[in-house]
């Protein structure tokens, strides 16, 4: 590569050929010096000297930042935390430009600075929550938060230099001994880029390559040789022609371009394209007035391939009428032109229970509608049916969206569009959500879409699924907020009598007089016993279901034979087979599976599919319906042998990526709820695919739990290798793995008690404790952070003998995880209520002798000075849970005094967390944080919740957002229950007086003016109050984990 120095056809060329697909793909890793920081303000190096020389009133002569730290560091009279705070205070006034906001919006995989301003997360904060964000910012200022599990959704912002938002936290990084403290920190950084794909690149912006930091970072790059010889790009128009040939010596490529006009390019090239792709593919949005909403090309793009509006007008697959009547499976272009038979009586009960949901739902979890029904009763074209009803009823004010990719839909790109429509209720459905994978990327969009607590319209899903499916997914997780309506029922008379006129319209039946109609009338009613789907298809052709599809397989050529059963093994679970796959499985190469299935004529029961616009196979291989695959696999493989080989054949034919690791894991658990196989079949399955996904994280974690409940210690053995192996291939945490890991230790702790072997038990036992905490700080809200751990405690309370202290410490963390679990999960929480009641109920008899009370055991415990803390925390948690607040608040002065020893530490932590309304609790609270006990790290969640509550009861709302923004990037679905209101000293609910200022993406904004304080309305104010911009309240505050919400109580004229 060469320099490119002119605004040319070769610069242009570069830019939209070549860089900036790199970074709407992902693979351009950001180097931001100084310079990119500068607006009108000048804070470099040279600059931040003139300043603090004129400051000070002296004159060194000295241009290089650091070497003016380390002379001046020297001088008698130099205080650091004053020249600190002089940093700051400079820095702090730069305001985030365009430019800054496009690049904080921009797919980087990653961004690395130099700089210690905060103007790049302000500039995110600016455009988050809209459809500009792409991924949410993480900062990483120093070696502990390298650690954790970043997701694709997270774009890292590592700060080598410290950062000004905490200075204590974040040191600031100016002179040579600053540079030595953090070289472990900075080693560490540099070395994780070695792991880079082939494919990455490099850019700089706001580096000269004349300071010392510049020059010390290329030579870290080096030092590592993780660049791989990579060019390392770097935009700026100023460089000195005389140091190209230096820098293009050491790797370094110069464009002179200014990072405005690079970044307004970048942005034109993204929307032409993006506009091109929406204009091709006619993607439309309308709203409720069917006017057509305009919004970027860049948001319609990525809605569009992964949402359809259900309307009268919007552009839907056409469904051919014969098909449906034949089998095929429906869509909403099927009760759009009326080819279902509307079950009048069925659908009006069902449309009523739906308005009582609508009109009393209270909960923050948006509602799930489940209809559920037998298979083949026509689940889906009901619910189509039911939509269309819904969406035509004017009092609801009601649009509808199908979506199909759920795992890449984001919460505030549905926010953008659903606010444009002037909906007062959005109803979403989706299809095959019997699939395992489906159904959970399913529940996790519906949790995130509830945490965002959208106050200008309603949500509500309605979605098909068998009953016995459900009953599955709901007994292995208990959902909130989750509703079951059966839709089964038989064709009536009048019904029926409509279906044969329909199918007589298109000539699939006949009949020449009234009598002849009364005939097939009569067979659909009496002989079918008003059957929706196989006596349909059985009265068409005049023949048995099965024989209809026996005689059509039969008819095809041997590969296509071939391709039919395999993909019918998959699709009677409506699991879709990815062409790559079935190519492997019956054909030799491409060209033949081209002649042999792409071309061939399938008699049309083998269909293809294309599905765009995701990171998986373009063309799948289904049936026209899962029933004709459930009867052909029957039909064909007549014993359990035969179905056997042929699921072995499709494992075995599998290839490793993340698609095919999902759908195997989908496959085995179709194939475990239908009872399928035995266990040791299934073991087989597992183990033929273990050398193809062994590195799989999805794979791992659930081929673990395979070897889990081999129940032998071999395969616990063997599943905690798997695991080990797994992760050494990872650069991040993967709780779902860690939890596993817990658990397999857990089991193996048993295995070795019930041998006699008590110092591998507690090997084992403390590896599974040291892991739990992991999971749960990394995924509070989720029951399953929770639930083993506290089977482990108890197990071990129960079956193991402890001294004293440790018998009281293990109480104490047992209440202690009881106290997490249930102020933490919003989902699943009867497993804790039920071992909570059970460890309750055996208390008394499991903590104090058989012949001595609880009280009176904790007051000998109280005599005893080694003891006397824990006493009080057991004394503190008994009387809590007996509802004594009053004398459990009246221990704190005593436990204040103990503060020194962590259980009291940590319950102190507590009372005051959920205190902070008393000032006197705020300020002992933020000096706890700073003793010995590491808050933050070892309790994250509530560290950043509490602080962000306490320092909005202090009005320093600038703090608030970095604690927001810390429990945002937990890799957990968000609480959208937890919170807490602004009380007063008197424990008194404070009120607020503030004023509506606008309506935008979903949210109705207040501002308090007499806090300087903009927050988002509460969707329940909505209930008994129209909220218009320029409208007085008075309201309430709520501290959520998203933010400070308002709710409206009065209004003031």
């Amino acid at each position: 590569m060469n320099h490119i120095l002119n605004d040319d056809d070769i610069l242009e060329n570069y830019l939209t050929q070549e860089l900036f697909p790199s970074i709407q793909r992902g693979d351009v890793t950001l180097f931001l010096g100084a310079g990119s920081s500068v607006t009108d303000k000048k804070f470099l190096g040279s600059q931040i000297i003139d300043y603090y020389e004129s400051k000070l009133a002296i004159q060194l002569g000295i241009s290089d930042l650091v070497e003016f730290m380390d002379m001046i560091s020297a001088m008698p009279n130099f205080v650091r935390d004053d020249f600190d705070n002089y940093i700051s205070t400079l820095l702090s006034k730069l305001i985030p430009t365009d430019t800054h906001k496009i690049i904080a919006s921009a797919n980087w995989n990653q961004i690395i600075t130099t700089n210690v301003d905060l103007i790049l997360e302000r500039a995110f904060d600016s455009i988050q929550n809209t459809y500009n964000e792409n991924k949410s910012l993480r900062p990483i200022r120093n070696i502990s938060e390298t650690r954790g599990q970043p997701s694709n959704s997270i774009l890292k912002y590592i700060k080598l230099n410290g950062c000004i938002s905490d200075k204590n936290k974040y040191p600031l990084i100016f002179s040579t001994k600053d540079f030595i403290s953090q070289k472990k920190y900075h080693n560490s950084v540099l070395q994780s880029l070695s792991d880079l794909p082939p494919n990455s690149k490099f850019v700089t912006i706001g580096y000269s390559f004349t300071d010392p930091i510049s020059k010390n970072l290329i030579k870290y790059f080096d030092s590592f040789n993780f660049r791989h010889r990579k060019p390392i790009i770097c935009f700026d128009p100023y460089i000195q022609d005389g140091r190209l040939d230096y820098l293009k010596e050491k790797g370094i490529f110069v464009i002179k371009l200014d990072v405005e006009s690079l970044f307004k390019r970048f942005i034109a090239w993204e929307e032409t394209k993006a506009a091109s792709v929406v204009i091709r593919k006619s993607i439309t949005f309308k709203n409720i007035n069917d006017e057509s909403i305009s919004i970027p090309s860049k948001l319609k793009l990525a809605l569009g391939n992964n949402i359809i509006q259900l309307s009268d007008s919007s552009k839907i697959p056409s469904t051919n009428p014969i098909l449906f009547y034949q089998g095929e499976k429906p869509s909403y272009d099927t009760v759009r032109k009326n080819n279902d038979v509307i079950k009048t009586s069925k659908l009006d009960d069902i449309r009523g229970e739906i308005i009582k949901i609508i009109k009393k739902n209270a909960e923050k979890s948006i509602p799930v509608i489940f209809l559920t029904g037998s298979f083949g009763t026509g689940k889906s074209t009901f619910a189509y049916r039911l939509i269309n009803s819904l969406i035509h009823d004017v009092s609801l004010n009601a649009l509808a969206f199908e979506f199909y990719d759920l795992s890449i839909l984001r919460t505030q790109d549905l926010g953008e569009l659903f606010s444009l429509t002037d909906a007062e209720n959005i109803i979403i459905t989706c299809q095959e959500v019997e699939i395992d994978s489906s159904f959970k990327e399913f529940m996790d969009l519906r949790n995130k879409l509830s945490s965002e607590q959208f106050s200008k319209f309603n949500i509500y899903f309605i979605v098909s699924i068998r009953e016995n499916i459900l009953i599955k997914f709901t007994n292995a997780y208990k959902y909130k907020n989750v509703h079951q309506l059966n839709i089964d029922s038989k064709i009536n008379e009048l019904e029926a009598s409509e279906l044969v006129d329909k199918l007589s319209g298109v000539d699939l039946v006949k009949f020449r007089d009234p009598g002849e109609k009364r005939q097939l009338i009569n067979t659909i009613i009496k002989d079918f016993q008003g059957d929706t789907f196989i006596s349909l298809i059985s009265m068409i052709t005049n023949n048995n279901f099965d024989d209809i599809i026996y005689s059509a397989y039969f008819q095809l050529s041997k590969t296509a034979k071939d391709a039919f059963l395999f993909t019918s093994l998959l699709y009677q679970y409506k699991i879709l087979m990815p062409s790559g796959l079935l190519m492997r499985l019956v054909s030799k190469d491409w060209a033949e599976f081209e002649q042999d299935v792409l071309k061939y004529d399938s008699k049309g029961i083998l269909i293809q599919d294309y599905i765009t616009g995701s990171s998986s196979p373009d063309i799948y291989f289904r049936t026209r319906h899962s029933i004709i695959s459930e009867h052909l696999v029957s039909r064909i493989l007549k014993n359990q042998d035969q179905k056997f080989d042929k699921v072995k054949k499709i494992v075995s034919h599998l290839i490793e990526s993340d698609y095919s690791a999902k759908l195997f894991v989908d496959l085995i658990k179709s194939l475990r709820y239908n009872n399928a196989f035995p266990e040791d079949r299934m073991n087989i399955l597992f183990d033929i695919a273990d050398p193809i996904f062994e590195t799989n994280p999805h794979f791992v974690q659930h081929y673990a739990l395979n070897l889990q409940l081999r129940r032998t210690e071999t395969s616990i053995k063997k599943g905690i290798d798997k695991i080990r192996y797994a992760e050494s291939f990872l650069d991040h945490r993967n709780h779902r793995l860690i939890h596993r890991r817990a658990v397999l230790h857990f089991e193996l702790a048993k295995i070795y008690q019930r041998n006699g072997n008590y110092a591998n038990t507690w090997i084992n036992l403390e590896e599974a404790r040291d892991l739990f905490e992991v999971k749960r700080l990394e995924d509070p809200f989720s029951s399953f952070s929770y639930v083993d751990n506290l089977n482990l405690e108890l197990w071990v309370l129960d079956k193991l003998n402890l001294e004293e202290t440790d018998l009281l410490l293990l109480h104490i963390k047992i209440q202690g995880l009881f106290d997490f679990a249930i102020n933490s999960i919003f989902e699943d929480l009867d497993k804790i209520l039920k071992l909570k009641y059970q460890y309750y109920r055996s208390l008394e008899s499991s903590l104090s002798p058989s012949d001595t009370s609880l009280i009176d055991y904790l007051e000998e415990l109280y005599e005893n000075e080694d003891t006397r803390p824990y006493s009080l925390v057991l004394k503190y948690n008994y009387l809590s849970q007996k509802k004594l607040e009053d004398k459990a608040f009246a221990l704190i002065p005593e436990l204040e005094n103990l503060i020194y020893n962590n259980e009291v530490a940590k319950l102190l932590f507590t009372y005051y967390g959920r205190n902070l309304n008393i000032f006197d609790n705020r300020q002992k609270y933020f000096n706890l944080i700073k003793m010995g006990y590491n808050f933050p790290a070892k309790d994250r969640l509530r560290y950043h919740f509490y602080s962000y509550v306490a320092e909005s009861y202090n009005l320093n709302f600038t703090y608030v957002s970095d604690h927001i923004h810390s429990i945002m990037n937990l890799d957990s679905n968000i609480n959208p229950d937890l919170h807490e209101l602004w009380l007063d000293e008197n424990y008194e609910i404070k009120s607020f007086t503030g004023i509506i200022y606008n309506t935008q993406k979903g949210f109705t904004n207040l501002k308090i003016s007499e806090m300087q304080l903009k927050c988002r309305l509460l969707k329940d104010s909505f209930n008994t109050f129209s909220p218009k911009p320029g409208d007085k309240y008075i309201v309430h505050l709520h501290f959520f984990l998203k933010g400070i919400r308002a709710e409206i109580i009065n209004k003031i004229s």
